[in-house]
């Protein structure tokens, strides 16, 4: 399963359901972890920072790319989405 760290904000925007996908850019690093992805389900999780006791959600997820909305953090160019399908299990480590 892919763990992603993202950003407090946008991690209770996920939570409470407001936020329905993550972004990250078409760059060396996210191609090599995300193509094999690409246009399939798949478990994802994001956690609220680095450490080892943060929060933490396990979403299934849909891969594409695209341009995303900007309100959710997306950059104005095309992009990584991974559309977040539901969220299957939630920790408050």
């Amino acid at each position: 399963m892919l763990t992603l760290p993202i950003k407090r904000k946008w991690f209770d925007m996920i939570a409470s359901g407001e936020k329905k996908e993550e972004y990250r850019d078409r760059s060396p690093y996210y191609r090599a972890r995300l193509d094999k992805y690409f246009a399939k389900e798949f478990y994802i999780k994001l956690r609220a920072g680095y450490s080892s006791n943060c929060p933490s959600l396990t979403c299934k997820a849909f891969l594409k790319t695209g341009i995303g909305k900007k309100a959710w953090g997306a950059p104005d160019y095309k992009c990584y989405i991974l559309e977040l399908i539901e969220i299957i299990e939630e920790k408050d480590e």
